[in-house]
């Protein structure tokens, strides 16, 4: 295992009714007023818009809103979330909403401290030390916003999907109530999401000892053996509370438990160890919705984690066989990625990105965009074609 360093000190209060609690620890944070940013109305719906404000102006907090948060959110909204800050004199902000709204907070709560460029932030990929304080209301589950740093947002302008680091926030009030209607489609898109952000630690073991020489039961013992347990678990937990959800749309228990593998899946503790990960399939996909804002980030990944992995199976055959043997329950990496396919499919994920009218003709602008990712592919420009087109 590699040596590491883990710190998140994101306070989260999970639950039924946690919401009431937010405007008195906003207040104790030392804030007087915030600004609420939100979507395009389900939180309005869901109720956690108007739990999170009575909260707040029980505490004393006085509000603004900044609505209208887009799915793939862009620079456009952040700037108007700063913005929205300024003209208020607010100290921080409260998001409401999905992965886009708290992402929209958390990059705002950067740039309002910095003069210049906001881009500058995403392309220097140096975490910022400066935010102003961001308190997190999730109404969906899949991105681990709500309790870890990091803050993906498209330069429209530039075509470029790329996450900016910073903070955590300050604290997460995450009541699994407000998930209970959310369509089974946009929680399966968020049940994938929340997989590959496992995944992309899970596939980054080392092979240390080879336990059926040493007739060691479970197949091959890896450097990060307690880490890739801990995300194999997640990983059969997410799948579990999926299939559930499928024949119970409102299940109290399979929604929460979803909620709290999605945060835990992306809040540094699936990564200790394992060097970053590999984040190749996100760089794949993040240069795929910066083209096209239409395209779902979680359904996209579905299409594109398995063709990545097909490409790159050759070099990763222990630990896709640790994947298939302990996550899917067969034997091999092929066999593994082809239960990986089974299962999106009988979730109802697409299997193309043809389903979003994406076609050949794009390809080259999709490939440009990958190598230009901040983050090194480490695959050739013809592999990285050959990813999308299989894609399509």
């Amino acid at each position: 295992m590699k040596d590491f360093v883990y710190h998140n000190p994101t306070e989260v209060r999970f639950g039924r009714g946690v919401v009431a609690s937010l405007g008195a620890r906003v207040r104790a944070a030392g804030l007087s007023t915030v600004v609420v940013v939100a979507g395009g109305g389900a939180a309005r719906r869901c109720g956690a818009f108007g739990d999170a404000v009575t909260s707040l102006e029980a505490a004393g907090v006085a509000w603004t809103p900044c609505e209208g948060v887009r799915p793939n959110p862009d620079l456009d909204g952040v700037l108007r979330a700063v913005q929205a800050l300024r003209d208020a004199g607010a100290g921080g902000f409260v998001a409401v909403g999905g992965g886009s709204v708290m992402d929209t907070a958390k990059a705002a709560s950067v740039c309002a401290l910095h003069d210049g460029d906001p881009w500058d932030h995403f392309t220097r990929r140096t975490t910022a030390t400066a935010a102003v304080p961001v308190f997190t209301v999730p109404t969906l589950s899949g991105t681990g916003a709500e309790m870890n740093g990091t803050a993906v947002i498209t330069n429209m302008a530039q075509q470029r999907k790329w996450s900016l680091r910073g903070p955590t926030p300050v604290a997460a009030f995450l009541d699994p109530v407000y998930q209970r209607d959310v369509p089974l489609a946009l929680a399966v898109g968020c049940a994938v999401d929340a997989m590959t952000h496992v995944l992309e630690f899970a596939v980054a073991g080392t092979p240390c000892v080879d336990a059926k020489a040493l007739d060691i039961p479970g197949g091959t013992y890896f450097m990060e053996e307690t880490v890739l347990a801990q995300n194999e678990a997640l990983l059969r937990s997410i799948i579990r509370s999926v299939e559930v959800l499928r024949r119970i749309p409102g299940d109290y228990a399979a929604r929460a438990s979803l909620a709290w593998a999605a945060g835990l899946g992306l809040c540094g503790l699936t990564g200790v160890g394992l060097g970053g990960g590999s984040w190749v399939s996100h760089a794949l996909e993040h240069a795929v919705s910066g083209h096209f804002p239409q395209v779902p980030h979680g359904p996209a990944l579905a299409v594109l984690f398995p063709c990545w992995m097909e490409e790159v199976a050759s070099e990763h055959t222990p630990m896709f066989e640790r994947l298939a043997r302990n996550v899917w329950g067969v034997e091999g990496a092929v066999e593994g990625i082809r239960a990986m396919r089974a299962t999106f499919d009988r979730w109802g994920a697409p299997r193309r990105l043809a389903a979003w009218g994406v076609g050949e003709d794009a390809i080259p602008g999709l490939v440009r965009a990958a190598l230009e990712y901040p983050r090194p592919l480490g695959l050739a420009p013809e592999r990285v074609e050959r990813i999308f087109r299989n894609a399509l």
